[in-house]
């Protein structure tokens, strides 16, 4: 599940939300549920499904911004999987002090199980912006 980004909420329940090339809207997943509503495969080697929408069929657009406090310290959440978050961070000496992988020169993520995570707050933004 994406902790961060544009999400849409359809039929109860929350997808990761894109604007197509061609001016439609689309929705995705990673459950190969969603097949039962209506969502087709974009992978062949992922579970990666794609159902195109329009906004009259989605019950709310928002932009959704995770934290997590692990440690006692605050990171941003970027996903989860399975049993475990991505924790992500720019400040370069946290990364260092909870031996971080380096994406890049001031970027760090790590995966930590979620039952060792303090807290976890999410904000979620109704998204107003020309979708």
């Amino acid at each position: 599940m994406k902790t961060l980004g544009k999400i849409a909420i359809y039929k109860g329940t929350e997808y990761e939300f894109r604007k197509k090339t061609n001016g439609s809207y689309a929705l995705y997943s990673d459950d190969i549920k969603s097949l039962d509503a209506g969502f087709r495969r974009i992978s062949e080697n992922e579970e990666k499904f794609m159902k195109i929408v329009s906004l009259d069929e989605v019950e709310g657009v928002f932009e959704k911004e995770t934290e997590v406090i692990y440690g006692g310290d605050t990171f941003i959440g970027s996903v989860i999987q399975g049993g475990k978050i991505m924790l992500y961070t720019r400040n370069v000496p946290l990364g260092q002090k909870y031996n971080m992988t380096m994406r890049d020169k001031d970027e760090f993520y790590r995966y930590v199980e979620l039952k060792d995570v303090d807290c976890i707050v999410q904000k979620w933004t109704p998204y107003k912006e020309n979708i």
